[in-house]
């Protein structure tokens, strides 16, 4: 009686659906029969390969396994069951997706290298900072004076944020703020340093992310989300799905 019980135990991790176990059933079945022949009849010789395991027959028919679920679930980065996260993980995938790169070559056209801007947008915990230091450090504008940033580069004490040199060309946000709505674009300059420069020669780099990995982001540092703070103050399940 053990081994049918080890079997459905295996059923019932690797499969939600009644289809998924009577296919998972016939395949971990058949690796009994090949595992328990294989070990009676003993190898042919030294060379011989082992019998096939569990995991790699369901890797070749495309069912997950303990493996793949546990970095599914870490790419998320939220607490969620796996069913969820299968869910999750075929609508959006795990790549980041990058739209707008067809506009490129007309900014490029239209501003000369000399006058270009490249600055960060988008809602709270949407890796608006990162986005930024990731731009700072891989990126250069031609024609752009780069000297006082190489020069903080190489200083001997490393800061703990990067610092925005408007020289370089990239800016920590948007002439018309970080996290403000789009519709103050052309309208509002959130810092004196930003006043006179025209929007036309800014290229924003917005930030987005997934409501789900968002709103957790959110109930661990909510900002100015006044109800966000009670959650956290509280202990209280957060979001709440």
């Amino acid at each position: 009686t053990a081994r049918p019980n080890f079997l459905w135990r295996m059923c019932a991790r690797f499969c939600s659906r009644r289809r998924d176990v009577i296919r998972t059933s016939v395949l971990l079945l058949s690796v009994a029969i090949v595992i328990r022949g294989n070990t009676s009849a003993g190898r042919a010789g030294q060379g011989a390969a082992g019998p096939p395991t569990v995991r790699s027959i369901l890797s070749r028919v495309g069912t997950s396994t303990a493996e793949d679920d546990a970095d599914l679930l870490q790419s998320l980065g939220v607490l969620v069951g796996i069913g969820l996260a299968r869910e999750l993980d075929r609508l959006y995938g795990r790549k980041v997706v990058i739209q707008g790169l067809d506009r490129c070559a007309a900014f490029r056209e239209a501003v000369p290298p000399a006058d270009r801007f490249v600055g960060a947008a988008g809602m709270f915990n949407t890796g608006t900072h990162f986005i930024f230091e990731y731009l700072d450090r891989y990126c250069e504008i031609p024609d752009k004076d780069h000297a006082d940033r190489e020069k903080d580069r190489t200083h001997p004490k490393k800061r703990k944020f990067t610092r925005e040199y408007i020289e370089s060309g990239i800016l920590q946000e948007t002439y018309w703020g970080k996290h403000k709505h789009v519709t103050d674009r052309g309208r509002v300059v959130t810092l004196p340093k930003y006043a006179g420069l025209p929007v036309e020669h800014l290229l924003p780099v917005v930030m987005i992310k997934d409501p789900l990995t968002w709103l957790s982001s959110m109930c661990r540092h909510p900002y100015n989300w006044n109800e966000g703070h009670h959650y956290a103050e509280e202990g209280t399940r957060c979001p709440r799905l």
